[in-house]
């Protein structure tokens, strides 16, 4: 079975605009392997679902949160959300 890890935290805007992300804290990047970027199936909130690779920006470890995915799922920045991470 793939390595997964699960966390709680709210959708950011690390460098403003509209990008926005998930921060993935680092106990939880470490649970997943030794892959600083490694590729994941997302599920936010047990229901949506995508495929992002993990990426480091400002010293943070992120996940990219599209404006389509914000759309699709109904989270916006400041949104709290159960984040679940499997390894591809």
């Amino acid at each position: 079975m793939p390595k997964q890890t699960s966390f709680t935290t709210k959708v950011i805007t690390p460098m403003g605009g509209d990008n926005a992300g998930i921060e993935v804290p680092t106990k939880n990047l470490e649970e997943l392997g030794e892959s600083r970027k490694p590729k994941v199936h997302v599920m936010l909130n047990g229901t949506y679902k995508y495929e992002t690779t993990v990426a480091s920006r400002g010293g943070k470890y992120l996940l990219t949160f599209s404006k389509a995915h914000r759309q699709a799922s109904g989270l916006n920045p400041g949104d709290s959300v159960a984040v679940k991470l499997r390894l591809v």
